[in-house]
């Protein structure tokens, strides 16, 4: 028999985690939620692979404002994630990562039951490196990879035997392109349904 080892990372250990959320919603149409979270595991006994202090920090930005334009609906969003990791295994290097996401998305009606949705989506994703001084850096202008993606859907409502039956069909196209590998493109066709009770 070959005894594996199995590292338990909260074994005798002190763990602290903060959280804190503040929204703000005051101006009409916009809202903005922040979310911050900090945790820390520090071992009270040498555990072999595992680091005396590993932590995790992260936050989470988002916006968006919806704007009606009479038949239009259009909602520009922005979203920032920010992680910075020391995991708990001494094999795992830490990490920083930073992903900045910016959509758009418009909806607009063409029937009584069914409408429009178009929505376009740039994601920019960066880890943070540190350079010849152990200084953490990052290269804003070219990032890690660039993700776009565009979408087109269409929604239909309808009745059937006291349900209500909504059916999304649409296509997605993404391309992906990266700073050392060579770009990719791909292309989604779906359709989904689902019913609920009517009233």
């Amino acid at each position: 028999h070959q005894r594996i080892f199995d590292p338990l990372p909260a074994r005798d250990t002190w763990i602290n985690t903060s959280y804190l959320r503040l929204d703000y919603r005051q101006i009409r149409n916009l809202n903005v939620i922040n979310k911050f979270k900090v945790e820390t595991y520090k071992q009270r006994e040498d555990q072999g692979d595992l680091r005396e202090l590993s932590s995790f920090v992260g936050i989470i930005n988002k916006a968006d404002y919806g704007l009606d334009l009479g038949h239009f609906e259009l909602k520009p969003r922005w979203k920032s994630e920010f992680i910075r990791q020391r995991p708990f295994s001494r094999r795992d290097p830490a990490r920083r990562e930073l992903t900045e996401t910016f959509s758009l998305i418009t909806r607009f009606p063409i029937l009584q039951r069914t409408a429009i949705e178009l929505g376009l989506e740039l994601t920019f994703f960066e880890q943070f490196r540190d350079d010849k001084e152990g200084q953490p850096f990052h290269r804003a202008l070219f990032p890690d990879s660039k993700s776009r993606v565009l979408a087109f859907q269409v929604n239909n409502i309808s009745d059937y035997q006291g349900y209500k039956v909504h059916l999304h069909t649409g296509f997605r196209l993404q391309k992906q392109t990266f700073e050392v590998l060579s770009s990719s493109t791909t292309s989604t066709v779906f359709m989904t349904a689902y019913a609920g009770l009517g009233q």
